[in-house]
């Protein structure tokens, strides 16, 4: 792992507040994937904290890509695989997760 190379990556993309475009998306990921590098805590935004499904999911892909590259992803974890789990949380389907090494 080169925690030095993926954070001097992650600090030459700026940051955004609104989550409206691929773009913030990548730069909340970026925030979140190095404060688990650092072991440390961030402030989120409130545009953070109301983010919707399909923006979540495009922040937990782009974490996964960077746990990939500094090779800490060890696979993915997969919840609410029956009907009676994804009614009782209100969902239409399974839904994954990426599993760390660290």
């Amino acid at each position: 792992m080169n925690t030095a190379r993926t954070m001097q990556k992650l600090s030459q993309i700026p940051r955004r507040r609104a989550l409206s475009s691929l773009s913030s998306s990548e730069n909340f990921a970026k925030s979140l994937f190095g404060a688990k590098l650092e072991e440390s805590e961030i402030t989120l935004s409130p545009e953070q904290l109301t983010i919707n499904v399909q923006e979540g999911r495009q922040v937990q892909d782009r974490i996964a890509n960077f746990a990939e590259e500094e090779g800490i992803l060890s696979g993915w974890k997969i919840g609410a695989t029956n009907t009676a789990s994804q009614t009782r949380l209100g969902l239409d389907g399974p839904f994954r997760g990426p599993i760390f090494t660290k």
